[in-house]
């Protein structure tokens, strides 16, 4: 995510939501193209509205698990990632 300028502004808040781990951005492309976004927080959201009906936190996590994936590189050379993961659930009301 690239920093936006104005420290008080919506994008600049969000990017320090995520440097803090307490949030992650995520950003859907179409080939080169953005085309939409969303950022989840991982505690919860933070209007005192939601916070009246849902006070807890928005996820818990629940088991970790190693993912794996492969891909081929610029050259075509396959590549396979491996990363710690952890399983995150959310209730529902």
């Amino acid at each position: 995510m690239h920093r936006s300028p104005g420290a008080t502004s919506f994008h600049a808040r969000r990017f320090e939501r995520q440097e803090r781990g307490s949030s992650t951005s995520l950003v859907a492309w179409h080939g080169r193209r953005p085309v939409g976004h969303t950022e989840v927080r991982w505690g919860g959201c933070d209007d005192v509205t939601v916070r009246a009906v849902w006070p807890g936190p928005g996820y818990r996590a629940v088991a970790p698990y190693v993912g794996r994936w492969s891909f081929e590189n610029h050259e075509g050379v396959p590549r396979e990632c491996v990363e710690n993961l952890r399983f995150l659930v959310k209730e529902l009301p």
